[in-house]
Formats: C-alpha cells, structure tokens, sequence
C-alpha cells in the first residue's frame, strides 16, 4: 500500500498538472499585481500636472479644479496601493522618523479639528482654500504610495524630469504673460501663470529651482542619466494636450497668438525628451536654462518672501557643503561666503534708490522692505493677533479654518488700511499654532526635524544632495514665515519628504514585514480597492463638485431670474463645505436684484430666501463675524433697519474694536434718524485709530449732520492743513446746508498745494462765489488762467459771468 501510495505521489503526470494549475492561477495574479503597480505610479506620475488644471466652470477655479484633481487622483492611488501593500511587503514604506512625524502631526491636528471651534469646517475646508484636515489625510496617502512605490533612484530621476517638464512649461507660460501675450490673472504686473496667484506660483518656482539644482548635481557630479526616457516622453505629450487644449479653450479671448507659442513650446519639450534619451551633454545646458528661467519667474511674481526664501535657501545650501568639506578650511571658507552675502545684500540696500534699482521691479521690491512698509506692519500686527488667541487656546488651537473668529475678536485696529477679512496669519508658525496650538506646531515642525535627520544620519546622501535639499527646506520654510502654502506647494513639500524617506532607508525592511495576505487574495483586494476608491471619491468629492457648479450657474445670466434662485437653493441643499460659499452669494445676488427693476414677488422671493438662509448660517457657526455684518448690511440695505440692529449688537459683541462694525453700527442709526447714536459709533471708531482717514470723515460728517459744526472743523484741520481732496460726502451734506463758506475752506488747502488741478481750483472758485466771496473767486480764476493756457477760454467765460453775476452756481 505504502508503495503504491508513494508511486501515485511521484506520478510526473501528477506533477505536471499540479505545476500547470499553479502556473494558469499565478500568471493572472502577477499581470493584477503589474496592473495595479502601474495605476499606482500613473497617478504619482500625474499629480506634478495638476498644476496646469485651471476649470472655469467651477468657484474659485484656480483653487477648486486642482484641489479636486488632487483628491481623485491620490484616492485611486492610495487604494490601488492599499491592495498591494497587503499582499507584497515590497510595496510597504520602511520604517523612517519623517513617516512617524507626519502620522503625529495627522493625528494632532484630526484632534485639534475636532474639539476645535467648528469641526465641520476643520475638516473639510472651503472652497476658497480647499485645505482642512481631509486634505492632509490625502497628502498622507500620497506620501506612503509615493514612498513605497518609488523604490529606484531611476523612479524618483524620472518623477524629477516629469515635474521640471511641467515647471518649465509654467515658467514659460509666466513669459508670455510678462510679455502680454497672456493675461496676468490678478491683475497688474505679478505673474501667477495657471496657479492665479503670484505668491503660489513663487513658492512653486522655487521648489523646482531646487529640484533642477538636484537633477543638475546628479547629471554633473555623478554622471547619472534618466536611464529612461519614457517618462519624458509622456511629459511632452501631456504638455502637448494641454497647449493644444488650451489653443482651444482661449480662441474667443483673443489669445490665440499665445495658445500658438504655447505649442511651439510643448514642440520644444519634446526636442529636450529626445536630447535626454540620448544623454547628451546638451541636457545638463537645458537645465541649468531651466534653473535660469524658474529663477527670472520667481523673481518677477514679485513675491518677496520666496525671493529671500530663495537666497536664504541658497546661503544654507553653501553652508551645509562647505561643513562636509574638508576640515582644514572649513572656517575660512565659511567667513568668504559669509561676506559675500552681507556684501550683496549691503550693497542693494545702500543702493535701494538707485535708478537702476529702482527700474528693476524684483530689485525695487526687495530693496522697498521696511518695517514701517504698510504689508510689513500688517504682517506684525496679524502674528500679535494669532498670538493673542494662541494664548487663549494653547494646547489644541483653534482647529483648521478657524483663524477668521481669531482675527475678529482680537482684532488690532491699526489693521484698518488692509482688507477686513483674514483667514490666514501669513506664516506658518502662527497658522499651525492657531490650528493645532503647540502640539499642532510641534508636529509641522516635526516634519522638517525628521527629514533633515534623515537626510543628514543616512550615507545614501551624497555631500551636494544633502545640501540643496536642506538649502530648500530653509528656503520653503522662510519663505512660510511670510505667506500661506496651498495644493501645490503642499503636494511637492510631501513629494520631497517622500523622496528623502525612501531614498535614506532605502534597505531597511518594510513595516509588518511578517504579516501578509495571500497573493491568491489579489483580485478580491483589487475589488475592494475599486469600491473603496469610488466610495471615497464619491463622498468626499461628488456632492461638493455638483455644488459648486450648481453656485456658479446661479451667479451667471439665466433667461428667467428664478432659475437663478433654483441653482441658488440646489448648491444649499446638497449639504456640502460649499453651503456658506453659496449662502454668501445668495445674499450678495439678492442685494443686487432688490436694487434692480424686478416685479416685487421676484424681489420677496430673494429677500427671504436670502433672510432664511443667512440666519442658518449665523446659527450653525455663531463665532463668526463675517455672516453677522453681511447680513446686518444686507438688512440695511433693503430697508429693515430695525431688523438689522440686533445683528449689527451681535457682530460688535464678537468685534468690539473693528471699525467695519461700528461704521455700520453708525449708517444703521442714521437710517433710523438715530443722529446722536451715530455720532457716538462713529466717534468711538475714530478713537480707536485717529490715523484712520475714513473713521475721521465719517466722524466729522455725522458731527455735521448733528450741528456740532466745530467739532467737524476740528477734524478736518489736519486733512486741510495737508492739502487732502475733501470728502465728497461732505461736500454734498455742506452743499444741502448751503454752508458755501465751509466749503471753500475745505478746498482751500487742496488746491494751494495742486495748482494744477484745474476742475479743484474751479471748484474753490465756485464754492467762494457761492460764499459772497466774489473779488476773490474771481482772483483765483484769473491766476489759474495763468497757468491752464488750455482752459484760458473756459475760463474767461466763468470770470465773465461772476462779475456780471449771472453765474448759478445751483
């Protein structure tokens, strides 16, 4: 038995058919395992282009469309990831410090959004900012797929080349900009590209300067090519979509010229591709143009953060390769590069009024840096209001978003000369500390403390690669001493993480080496990754993109104005971070629609779907000024004046010593014949900042109003004495007075110091006719004639009918 039991078991026949079984289930698994690796690093190898989506159909489209982009993308990638991290411990992130701190800094700031002041919007953001701790949880998703995936300094050169592709076609699409060939997004002379903001597409250049400093190194010192071309090739051809795209999508703009350069310039990565694949010496020339172009483009976004993140950056970088050199002339080489910097920085600031500085609008901007600058003082007073409530919370902050309830209630008034609302401190210190308190901060700054350990402890750094990646570590935290970041420079901070983690435990082994599943449980895996995936993307993602179209179709023409209404309460009801964006432009469509020519129902409508919804909103967030002072104004505006008193009490009870509430405060009591009550806010406001030209006029013009004619004159003393133009408020109440004298002294100081200013100094002439005061109108008449030879007749003309008294000055 024994032996035909063992001959049954040594059959070849057997044999060969248990192998064929095993060979025909093996061979679907690895070609799974391929496909999902390659979706894996598809998506990683897509985000750098993310930079280039800008969607016109939804709000806020340099913010929304990337953001979204984002989220899909990395949702598919991490739970593409997912499955194979559970079957193949190759796919799993090796042990590092920098993986520790970022999960530390998710957890501490997840617990600070949710005992913090609205954990809602903690959570999830806005559409403005489309940040919140969903976002970190994404960028947490990317880096572990990103560390695991990448597991080949070929992988991460290829990243490298594909990201310095696309920043090279930014760079250059900021070029035709500056030449004017493209418009300028915000306006004016800083170049924002396709990120809508100049500081955005700073911190973005000036990461990639660093970046092609890195793939330069590596070319130069180490003789390392790309080894495959392939990923340059899909850069060039998605760049090639995207300029073809856009030659498209621009041909109503009259930029259709640009959309033809931008093609010539996808042309041109192509021809870069080709130069790589065959590594070419030419390439190592092609980036250090790049590293040129990345620099010129930073420099004129006129951002002077990222310009000083960049020489600070550069500074450190010099520093940390002089400590690895060799001992002997470490000090000395250190005190030259020392004074190398002072003296270049010395130099623009002595020369700071040079004429040549001063036509060079990088070098005007740098050399304009003062602390008595009116964005420098703003900066100091924004960091002592964040400090203020850091005080107040300290352990856990306020939560993510939240910084606008800070603002209010701390509220500087020497803040009056910026714009009312701030949602940001404008540096990272203070914005983590308000959102996550110390713990938060610890953990932001964790991240850097663990990538330079990393990059520092481990020998897979070569001495050039450890200093420029600390050189744009310095360089991006400097730069976040001044500004905020966003998706972008997110996303590549995270990629550089990532990078230094996977390259300095590069042969550690993986996490939960011994705890595996089954390679047989693959497909089912892969399943549950596409549920999972389309789940995720579907809760975090569908109903807020439907919302955010649904706002963009209510602001814009419909043929019958109720549609508008409809699209209003469609963006409302679907529940999303997106519900107070539209409830505000609810209220603001309202406002326009009850001043314009609407049948009176159409009017109700709007009016109390407008009164509904911001009352909802001041209940489900009641810390917040904004809906408070919006809504009262909205009443106000509509004729409910009494309505909107108790609002505006509510919003000076969050804001005690904002200027913007008692100003409204003050229209509202004049609205309800309140003269004396008005006079009282007002003179409060103008006590706060006396500095403050509005709060003084609006205080001299209630003091008018009331009789109190001497306090008025008192007021404006200093404007007069300085030669300001009178308020033409003023004016018009003087006028309805017929206080003609008063006004001639208004003017009196203007158009002594603005000779030139023909229509002043007619006005002064007119204002002393009206005052009796002939001879001298027409004194100041004839010497303006003197110096206005164009208006000589006009003139005349005047003069003539003063002295024969026929002139109605009415």
């Amino acid at each position: 038995m024994t032996q035909q039991k063992g001959a049954r078991g040594n059959n070849p026949e057997t044999s060969m058919h248990l192998k064929h079984h095993v060979m025909r289930d093996t061979i679907p698994v690895m070609a799974l395992e391929r496909g999902l690796r390659n979706i894996v690093l598809a998506g990683v190898f897509a985000l750098p282009f993310v930079v280039l989506y800008v969607s016109s159909a939804l709000f806020f489209p340099f913010i929304t469309g990337k953001g979204f982009v984002f989220r899909l993308i990395t949702e598919v990638v991490f739970f593409a990831w997912l499955a194979l991290a559970a079957v193949n411990p190759e796919y799993r992130p090796r042990w590092n410090w920098v993986l520790l701190a970022f999960a530390f800094f998710l957890l501490v700031i997840g617990a600070a959004a949710l005992f913090g002041v609205y954990p809602e919007k903690s959570i999830w953001s806005n559409f403005e900012r489309m940040e919140g701790w969903v976002t970190l949880a994404h960028l947490f998703a990317y880096f572990l797929a990103a560390v695991s995936i990448l597991n080949t300094e070929r992988l991460w050169n290829a990243l490298w080349q594909v990201s310095l592709s696309v920043a090279v076609f930014v760079g250059l699409y900021g070029m035709l900009q500056l030449a004017g060939f493209i418009t300028i997004n915000q306006g004016g002379v800083r170049l924002d590209a396709t990120l809508g903001n100049a500081i955005y597409l700073a911190v973005y250049m000036l990461f990639h300067i660093f970046i092609a400093a890195l793939v330069w190194g590596r070319e130069k010192i180490e003789g390392k090519g790309i080894g495959n071309p392939a990923a340059l090739f899909g850069a060039a051809a998605a760049l090639q979509v995207f300029a073809v795209w856009h030659a498209y999508a621009v041909s109503q703009a009259h930029e259709s010229g640009a959309s033809v350069v931008l093609v010539i310039i996808s042309l041109g990565v192509w021809l870069y591709a080709w130069m790589r694949s065959g590594s070419y010496a030419l390439a190592r020339v092609a980036l250090a143009l790049a590293l040129a172009l990345f620099t010129f483009i930073l420099a004129f976004t006129l951002a002077r953060g990222a310009m000083l993140g960049l020489a600070v950056g550069a500074l450190v970088a010099a520093l940390a390769y002089i400590v690895q050199a060799p001992r002997a002339r470490l000090l000395k080489r250190i005190v030259v590069l020392l004074a190398v910097a002072l003296v270049m920085a010395g130099g623009l600031w002595f020369a700071r009024d040079a004429a040549w500085v001063q036509k060079v609008e990088p070098l005007q901007r740098l050399a304009s840096i003062s602390l008595s600058e009116t964005t420098v003082t703003a900066r100091f007073l924004n960091w002592g209001i964040a400090w203020e409530g850091f005080k107040e919370r300290p352990v856990l902050g306020w939560g993510q978003e939240n910084y606008a309830v800070v603002f209010d209630k701390y509220y500087d008034p020497r803040m009056y000369a910026q714009e009312p609302w701030f949602d940001r401190v404008h540096n990272a210190v203070f914005d983590w500390l308000i959102a996550g308190g110390v713990f938060g901060l610890l953990g932001y700054l964790a991240l850097f403390a663990a990538a330079l350990w990393a990059l520092w402890r481990s020998p897979a750094f070569a001495a050039y690669e450890r200093a420029i990646l600390t050189g744009l570590l310095a360089g991006y935290f400097f730069n976040n001493l001044t500004v905020f970041d966003n998706i972008t420079s997110y996303m590549l901070f995270v990629t550089v993480l990532a990078y230094i983690a996977a390259r300095a435990h590069q042969g550690a082994p993986p996490l939960l080496e011994k705890h595996t599943l089954s390679r047989g449980a693959l497909p089912i895996l892969a399943l549950f990754a596409v549920v999972g995936a389309w789940g995720v993307a579907w809760y975090v993602n569908a109903d807020a993109l439907a919302a955010n179209r649904a706002i963009i179709r209510a602001i814009s023409p419909q043929q019958d104005i109720m549609s508008n209404l409809a699209f209003f309460n469609e963006a409302i009801e679907r529940d999303t971070f997106g519900t107070q964006e539209a409830r505000e432009q609810l209220l603001q469509f309202a406002s326009r629609v009850l001043a314009a020519d609407f049948p009176q129902e159409v009017k109700r409508e709007f009016l109390a779907s407008a009164a509904n919804e911001m009352r909802q909103q001041m209940e489900e967030m009641p810390h917040t000024l904004r809906f408070l002072l919006l809504f009262g104004g909205f009443l106000d505006s509509a004729g409910f004046h009494d309505e909107a008193k108790p609002v505006l009490e509510r919003a000076r009870e969050l804001s005690p010593r904002k200027q913007a509430v008692l100003f409204q405060l003050g229209v509202n009591a004049l609205s309800r014949d309140e003269a004396n009550e008005a006079l009282r806010h007002f003179e409060e406001a103008y006590n706060l900042a006396p500095a403050y030209r509005e709060a003084r006029v609006l205080y001299a013009l209630t003091a008018f109003e009331t009789g109190r004619n001497t306090l008025g004159d008192e007021l404006l003393a200093p404007l007069v004495a300085r030669g300001e133009a009178p308020d033409r408020r003023i004016l018009s109440l003087l006028a309805g007075k017929r206080d003609f004298a008063r006004i001639a002294g208004l003017y009196r100081g203007y158009a002594e110091q603005n000779q030139n200013d023909v229509q002043a100094r007619v006005q002064y002439a007119i204002a002393l006719y009206a005052a009796g005061q002939r001879a001298q109108a027409i004194e100041e008449l004839e010497a303006l004639r003197e110096v206005a030879p164009a208006s000589a007749l006009d003139i005349s003309a005047l003069i003539a009918e003063m002295r024969a008294g026929t002139f109605n000055f009415e």
